[in-house]
């Protein structure tokens, strides 16, 4: 019997631990609106970022450094320039243009050969837990696979609720594929993202993890 009160206690705590497992798993699902991703001039991310193919690394600065552009036939984009540490440090897109509305958000690559812009990802508002959604030109389907991922990894401070995990995954000729996993955390937009392209091999192997960032 003298043991009782330590049985009690432990008793106790897994309860309490059980009880709040639970009542996370009831919390209803989180939604993500295009007002959870902030785009505004001047705002910036700044990312670890890895090009695993090339074996380079550097921290890259994502600024919104201007508005109301329009690009290969298309009006009222974003622009967004990806910025290294280091000169010496070339990325594969140094500016992309954003589309953005209520219904989605859109990322552009420019192409000089053709003067067109080549759509590169697109999230669609609002999201939530088990949707998924497909897009154009052979970029693949969207699934949002959980929304209750742990951002503390990922240098975002409290607030910001938990993160949501999406995958991509697209198919195509001559062995092409993209595997894409993306970390959304509202008021802030990619906390952490892994994009990888193959053509029978990996080409474009880049992670993005998030070091800082400034909504303006």
């Amino acid at each position: 019997m003298k043991n009782q009160p330590g049985l009690l206690f432990i008793l106790a705590i897994s309860i309490f631990f059980f009880s709040c497992e639970k009542a996370e798993d009831l919390l209803p699902p989180q939604k993500f609106k295009s007002k959870d991703f902030p785009i505004s001039l001047g705002t910036y991310w700044d990312y670890r970022w890895m090009d695993l193919d090339r074996n380079i690394q550097d921290t890259l600065r994502a600024t919104i450094i201007a508005e109301g552009i329009t690009k290969a036939g298309k009006s009222d984009l974003w622009m967004l320039e990806w910025k290294p540490k280091h000169e010496t440090i070339r990325v594969r897109i140094d500016t992309q243009y954003i589309e953005y509305t209520e219904e989605f958000i859109a990322f552009y690559d420019y192409s000089r050969f053709d003067d067109s812009l080549i759509l590169e990802s697109q999230y669609n508002f609002p999201f939530q837990i088990e949707d998924e959604w497909t897009i154009d030109h052979n970029q693949g389907t969207y699934r949002v696979l959980n929304d209750r991922h742990e951002l503390s990894a990922y240098n975002v401070p409290e607030g910001h609720g938990k993160g949501l995990y999406l995958q991509r995954r697209a198919f195509g000729d001559n062995n092409f594929s993209i595997y894409d996993n993306i970390v959304m955390a509202k008021g802030i937009g990619v906390a952490w993202r892994n994009f990888n392209v193959t053509k029978g091999v990996p080409f474009d192997v880049e992670l993005f993890q998030l070091i800082d960032y400034e909504v303006k």
